[in-house]
């Protein structure tokens, strides 16, 4: 029987390390907000409400997202909207 080593050496990083890290397009490490605090989309998100320089207001913080609510656009108020962090892309 042979055991495949592959994974056998592995590569320790310190955490504190890959938090500096500054990727193209991409949020810090440790994303500072306020609720009530204004936000503004630097990015299309997905076509239906979400583009490039929507406002929006921040409603709660949760791990992994965002809930937001409309402060432009025909949505304007009505419906408050999840930003997954989660599904962000660095920029090529």
């Amino acid at each position: 029987m042979v055991e495949n080593t592959q994974w056998s050496h592995t590569l320790t990083i310190p955490e504190e390390f890959l938090y500096s890290l500054r990727i193209l397009g991409m949020p810090p490490h440790k994303l500072n907000l306020k609720v009530s605090a204004p936000i503004i989309l630097l990015r299309n998100i997905n076509g239906k409400w979400s583009v490039n320089g929507t406002r929006l207001q921040v409603r709660h913080m949760h791990d992994h997202y965002i809930e937001a609510k409309m402060l432009t656009g025909i949505l304007n108020d009505k419906h408050v909207h999840p930003i997954d962090l989660t599904q962000l892309w660095p920029s090529v």
